[in-house]
């Protein structure tokens, strides 16, 4: 019985064939950087055992069927660069086994639907590099376990209550950001401590306003980004220190900020 299939880095073109679900046994499936095209049939939701499944890098279309819930074991699930669009599916969050999810770089559009941050075993989930908009949810930051979190390159907007973010959690390393609509301020009360556990912040290409905070509660903090915004005030002290932070990689280009040389 086949239990591992790579077909990657290819030139191989048509559609994946609507009795892929035959195949119960597969644990393993790559396609990636093929000329796959059309939608992705029903019949994969029945590939029960598939752990590891991979389609980037194709020109696959449409929209993700409500079937996928049927992929029960799947760890990791990479469905980046291609042309699948629509709204993401409620079922995607029911897959409780994931790891790692990336669907960057698709037309994948509306809200990022709720339900990820009760996926306990998500490390990475990468969206970004696609059309979704509204505003980030607040409950999702508050709650996950995911360590490498991408958002950039859509239409998002902050959190309804008016802050960028009510909190995140501990888990969050990397938080990706940029090239949104985020608006408003860092400096409005309990959000001085968001950034406190992470390591990588990029809030660049936004339009994220006033004076900047010190950033000196960030000890984890080796890279910021807050470039092409329109930030004004002084450039903090205690970015600029060098002892005080672990930052080896700061960015503040692209606003109106003020204040003497360093």
């Amino acid at each position: 019985m086949l239990v591992k299939l790579s077909m990657a880095n290819n030139s191989i073109t048509g559609q994946i064939p609507v009795n892929i679900g035959d195949f119960r046994s597969l644990e393993f499936l790559d396609l990636s950087n093929n000329l796959f095209s059309s939608s992705l049939p029903p019949g994969v939701g029945k590939l029960a055992s598939l752990r590891n499944l991979s389609l980037a890098g194709n020109n696959f279309s449409g929209s993700i069927p409500d079937s996928i819930s049927g992929l029960s074991s799947i760890q990791s699930l990479d469905l980046s660069h291609n042309s699948f669009s629509g709204v993401v599916p409620v079922s995607l969050t029911r897959l409780n086994s994931l790891v790692f999810l990336n669907m960057s770089s698709n037309r994948f559009m509306k809200k990022i639907p709720r339900g990820f941050e009760l996926i306990s075993s998500l490390q990475v989930l990468d969206l970004h590099g696609n059309m979704f908009d509204g505003r980030l949810d607040g409950e999702f930051f508050l709650l996950t376990n995911a360590s490498h979190v991408d958002f950039s390159g859509n239409m998002l907007g902050g959190s309804s209550s008016g802050k960028l973010l009510p909190g995140i959690s501990d888990s969050v390393k990397y938080l990706n950001l940029s090239g949104n609509q985020l608006t408003g301020s860092l400096l409005s009360g309990t959000e001085l401590r968001l950034f406190s556990s992470l390591k990588v912040l990029d809030l660049s290409y936004n339009q994220l306003s006033g004076e900047l905070p010190g950033f000196d509660f960030a000890y984890e903090l080796q890279v910021l980004k807050l470039s092409n915004n329109m930030f004004t005030g002084f450039v903090p002290n205690d970015l600029l220190k060098g002892d005080s932070l672990l930052l080896n990689e700061l960015d503040l280009s692209g606003n109106n900020l003020s204040g003497k040389e360093f």
